[in-house]
């Protein structure tokens, strides 16, 4: 992922990361909102995109039902160093 954005970061102002598709093909491919069941993996990639791109990287998220589990999500994309 972060190779691919790498391709193209010249021509654009940001990388965004969709990590908010709910279709079934992201479930059967482990991507979109199904990235969710695993934070720690997130952090990773957005981490790395953060550090080798050089534009911002934004994310795309959606919320979970729990309050407090969504606002500790967004801060851990934060701090891992998603451009809010």
């Amino acid at each position: 992922l972060v190779e691919a954005a790498a391709y193209v970061q010249d021509y654009v102002d940001a990388v965004d990361l969709n990590l908010g598709c709910p279709q079934k093909i992201a479930r059967q491919g482990f991507y979109g909102a199904f990235l969710m069941e695993n934070i720690t993996l997130i952090e990773t990639i957005v981490r790395r995109a953060v550090a080798e791109l050089k534009v911002p990287v934004t994310v795309k998220i959606r919320v979970f039902d729990d309050e407090a589990r969504t606002l500790d999500y967004v801060r851990r994309l934060r701090d891992a160093g998603a451009y809010l």
